[in-house]
């Protein structure tokens, strides 16, 4: 039979049969494994956010001490005293310590940048030495370990990229040193011998040396030797002041640069086709168009100069003295065109009656610059107009005093306010003493007297200006002073005379039959303005302006003056474009002083400008020689110049940062091609409409003439 069970089991235990099984889950152990599972998890959580809270805590406490003035040790020692009970504690004290040692060094990476600016040089330093100091001050054997895993978790990134770029700065001076000294060696070649000696020289440097490891090295490569020859043209285009020192430059570029290692005859650099070649020699031909031109321009001004000195000088002389002939050959010698007109002034009787209709018209042209820096027409005009020697001698002087007076930003004595002024104010008391017409307005009086006093007066004018040449604007003030006293003086003198002449009843009945008899035109309605009215007008706004401030608190002139020396833009531009002067000028009455269109050449409103000027006591300063400086500069100036690219964060958000450097990159461009800080009404006034500077300023910065514009309007002043 089969075996049957003895017994079932009552769990009391459960190992064998015949024993009882027993349970193992009591009240306790229910308890237990519930908060296992629950309870102490929990608690460990909350625990660990104590913790850290305690730290962020700790972190912003100590922020806060730093913000009021307090350096680490003040800190620990305010701690250690028991000041600051928050920040102590198992898990804080670490935090604190490893915070403060953040804390401090950046704020000595801030010193350091800020010195190394002053006071470092890789020169005659290094950075380890340099650095050590600031190492010692921080006396870490004295602090928490966490205090030193904090300065090193902030500091050490910083000195890496620090000796990175030390490194790199010492290589870069080393290789220019050494392009530097293989460039010496052919500064004794004279220019007409470097095609032949120019490379030979630069090759014999291509000497081996032992590299202490049993071989041997060149001591300057083949890209060193180009290098070299490339830096050296490089800086004769730069410094080239004439064709003259350009000319070495050519002969580099052409030079005759040996074979190669193969046997081959290697390219001067002026056929090269590497890009960086074709860029130099496009620099140099750049830079001799510019030197061409200038140059070309100051010799003709130096003939029209020599042409009227020795023409004047050979009509003064005595003409039957034997240096007068040996005078008179040399300058026919010299020039060969003007030889038929001299003989023939020559040969011509002095009491040989003169073309006078001429001759007057010849000497208004003269003053109003249409014979400035052509000598030699206005010589055969005047020999066509059967002129006399003294007559010609008058004449160069009236062109000499036109050409300082354009050279010096003036206009024509026959556009001087104060004699416009003087025709006006004369004609309208005149023309009040005239009779009522039967055929025209009373504005046909005043046109009539106006033209009958210019007739009068402007050859006495032009006359007296040619014995006083208004002095130019680089003379002391009171020099210029003086001259416009006397002008005024001279004027209301003829004023005078000729109301005396003039204002009689038998005269005026006189004009006034001449008037309705003739077929005078009427004249623009500026000249029918009385000027009373505009005296009244200028004297009130310059009171005005006395007064007036800027934007700023200053006084408004003085902020207009000091903006006219930033931008070299003479005072009376910045008065034309000012908002007092166009509120003036679009006042009810006064715009008909405004620009006349028949007179394209000449602003009128430059009379009103003038006045008021003048009337403040202010000088109108000529900047024409700095502006040309500058002109030059940037015509002349032949490397590129880097404008970073502004990036974008997560292709979305603009980078202030990217912005500013792009900003402070052109701003010192523009300061490099200049010789000069440029201000944006620089630009504006010189640059901006002058399409051969702007397209050499924006070639400089490899851009657009559009994006140019863009640049400056966003970050010039």
């Amino acid at each position: 039979m089969a075996y049957t069970k003895q017994r079932t089991n009552k769990y009391f235990d459960a190992f064998n049969k015949g024993y009882v099984t027993s349970s193992d889950v009591t009240e306790a152990s229910q308890l237990i494994d519930t908060l296992n599972k629950s309870v102490l998890p929990s608690l460990e959580k909350i625990q660990n956010y104590k913790i850290q809270e305690d730290k962020n805590e700790a972190a912003n406490k100590v922020n806060s001490l730093y913000a009021q003035g307090k350096d680490s040790q003040t800190i620990l020692n305010e701690i250690n005293e028991g000041q600051h009970p928050e920040l102590a504690g198992k898990y804080v004290d670490k935090t604190v310590q490893y915070h403060l040692g953040r804390v401090e060094a950046s704020k000595m990476k801030l010193q350091v940048t800020e010195d190394m600016k002053t006071n470092y040089d890789f020169k005659t330093s290094n950075l380890n030495e340099f650095l050590t100091p600031y190492m010692k001050s921080m006396d870490f054997d004295g602090k928490d370990d966490s205090f030193a895993l904090g300065f090193a978790s902030e500091f050490t990134p910083f000195k890496a990229k620090l000796m990175s770029d030390d490194a790199e700065t010492r290589a870069n001076f080393n290789y220019e040193t050494k392009i530097l000294d293989l460039i010496s060696l052919t500064n004794a070649i004279p220019t007409d011998e470097i095609g032949e000696k120019y490379f030979s020289t630069l090759n014999s440097a291509q000497y081996k040396l032992p590299n202490g490891e049993g071989g041997s090295f060149i001591m300057h490569s083949n890209d060193d030797i180009n290098k070299a020859a490339m830096t050296d043209v490089e800086n004769i285009i730069k410094s080239a002041g004439s064709t003259k020192e350009l000319l070495r430059a050519f002969e580099i570029l052409s030079a005759d640069r040996g074979f190669d290692k193969k046997g081959n005859k290697l390219q001067s650099f002026l056929f090269s086709n590497k890009p960086e070649v074709k860029k130099l020699v496009e620099d140099y031909e750049n830079k001799a168009r510019v030197l061409e031109n200038a140059e070309y321009t100051a010799t003709n001004r130096k003939i029209e100069t020599d042409k009227k000195e020795r023409l004047t000088t050979l009509f003064s002389m005595d003409s039957t003295s034997p240096e007068f002939n040996e005078f008179r050959d040399a300058l026919i010698s010299d020039y060969p065109a003007m030889a038929i007109t001299i003989n023939s002034i020559l040969t011509s009787s002095e009491n040989m009656s003169e073309d006078k209709g001429t001759i007057a018209n010849i000497d208004r042209n003269i003053h109003l610059g249409l014979y400035n820096n052509n000598s030699g027409q206005l010589l055969e005009d005047l020999a066509n107009s059967n002129a006399s020697k003294t007559t010609i001698l008058a004449s160069f002087k009236s062109l000499a005093s036109a050409e300082l007076r354009a050279n010096s930003g003036f206009t024509s004595p026959l556009q001087d306010a104060e004699y416009t002024n003087t025709i006006k104010k004369t004609a309208k008391i005149l023309s009040d003493s005239i009779p009522k017409l039967s055929k025209f307005d009373d504005t046909r009086k005043y046109d009539f007297m106006v033209d009958t006093i210019e007739n009068e007066l402007s050859q006495d004018w032009l006359d007296w200006n040619r014995e006083n040449p208004k002095p130019s604007s680089s003379e002391d003030r009171e020099v210029q002073m003086k001259w416009v006293e006397d002008s005024k003086k001279w004027l209301n003198t003829q004023y005078e005379a000729i109301i005396k002449k003039y204002d009689n009843k038998t005269w005026g009945e006189t004009m006034a039959a001449r008037i309705e008899s003739s077929g005078l035109t009427t004249a623009s309605d500026l000249d029918s303005y009385a000027q009373e009215y505009y005296t009244e007008v200028i004297t009130k706004e310059i009171e005005g302006l006395k007064k007036a401030t800027a934007p700023d608190g200053s006084s408004l002139t003085d902020a207009l003056i000091k903006e006219s020396e930033q931008d070299l833009v003479p005072l009376s531009q910045k008065f034309l474009e000012s908002g007092f002067f166009n509120n003036l000028m679009s006042t009810a009455g006064f715009a008909l002083f405004g620009d006349n269109p028949d007179t394209p050449n000449f602003d009128e409103r430059l009379n009103v400008v003038m006045d008021l000027i003048d009337g403040l006591g202010l000088s109108n300063i000529d900047y024409t020689d700095e502006v040309n400086t500058v002109l030059d500069s940037i015509n002349n100036y032949n490397a590129s110049i880097k404008i970073p690219e502004i990036e974008k964060n997560f292709m979305l958000f603009t980078d202030k940062d990217s912005v500013q450097a792009q900003g402070n990159a052109f701003m010192e461009g523009m300061n490099t091609l200049a010789g000069r800080p440029v201000t944006k009404g620089f630009y504006d006034f010189y640059i901006r409409n002058n399409d051969d500077v702007k397209t050499k300023m924006a070639q400089a910065f490899n851009i657009s003439t559009e994006k140019l514009d863009e640049f400056v309007n966003n970050y010039l002043k």
